[in-house]
């Protein structure tokens, strides 16, 4: 699949382009614990246009650390009133 032959703009056909689209952890993309991968299908035409990350418990577990963490350091950046 050739994302330029696709009416999106240069930025989302770099995008396209990635090996894989990882999860979103600690600001980082990152593949899944496992390794797991599964394909992202075009639905209009059935194509697979791209490989995301398939994600786990063990994903989640680490998305839900570190979103954990990154609220409880903004709680103690606002002063009580």
């Amino acid at each position: 699949m050739d994302p330029s032959l696709y009416p999106v703009s240069a930025a989302t056909v770099e995008v396209l382009r990635r090996p894989l689209f990882g999860h979103v952890i600690d600001g980082e993309h990152v593949a899944s614990v496992d390794g797991d991968t599964m394909p992202v299908i075009d639905p209009a035409s059935g194509q697979e246009i791209a490989i995301a990350a398939a994600g786990s418990q063990a994903d989640v577990d680490l998305a839900v650390r570190s979103a954990r963490a990154a609220f409880d350091d903004e709680m103690t950046q606002i002063k009580s009133v």
